[in-house]
Formats: C-alpha cells, structure tokens, sequence
C-alpha cells in the first residue's frame, strides 16, 4: 500500500489494498467450491508432483550455493548432510535447522 500511496496518492493506496485483500479473499469460495475435488486422489498426486518438484529445486539451490568457484569445505557437506537427516525424520522443526546450520557455518567459516 505504501507504493501506491507514493505513486498515485490515497487512489494508488486504496488500490494497492485492494491488489493486496483481493487474492486470499478469493480463495475461500474457489476452496468451497472446489472442495469435493481436494481429496480425489488425483489430485492429491498433482501436490505429490509439486512437493517432489520443490525438493529438487531446493536441492538444486543448496548444491548451486555450496559448490562456488573455491569449493566446498569438508564441514559444509556436513552440515548440509545434518540438515537433511534432521529435516526428513521431521522431529525438529525446519526453522531451526536453518539457523542453527546458518550459526554453526558462521562459527566454522572463521
């Protein structure tokens, strides 16, 4: 909203919460409507396919960051390695994996 107050005023602003209520607003009645579809098991294979599609572009974007120019160091695949079996088991939550694999790579890189 407050990019469109600064483009176009209290129009761009009241456009902009319009832009930004509209959508979720929006998928209450398309969820109602659709609701007797969302457990058919086809679709329940189109959010099979999106998860494994997510993976792979996560696992993609970890190998991308972790093999730059120099390298990659023995502890970062190790860390990488931790991250993975603590996140699959599902025991700890992803949020502190991230950071705790994020603070032990700051206390290592030193």
């Amino acid at each position: 909203m407050s990019l469109g107050y600064q483009i176009d005023g209290w129009l761009g602003a009241l456009l902009g919460l319009v832009a930004c209520s509209l959508p979720p607003l929006a998928m209450v009645p398309a969820t109602v409507a659709a609701r007797r579809f969302l457990m058919t098991p086809a679709f329940a294979g189109v959010i099979r396919g999106a998860a494994f599609a997510t993976a792979g572009l996560l696992i993609s974007t970890g190998v991308t960051l972790m093999l730059p120019e120099g390298g990659t160091a023995w502890w970062q695949l190790a860390i990488g390695g931790a991250a993975v079996a603590l996140t699959y088991q599902g025991r700890v939550h992803p949020g502190v994996v991230v950071i705790g694999s994020a603070l032990l790579g700051i206390a290592l890189a030193r």
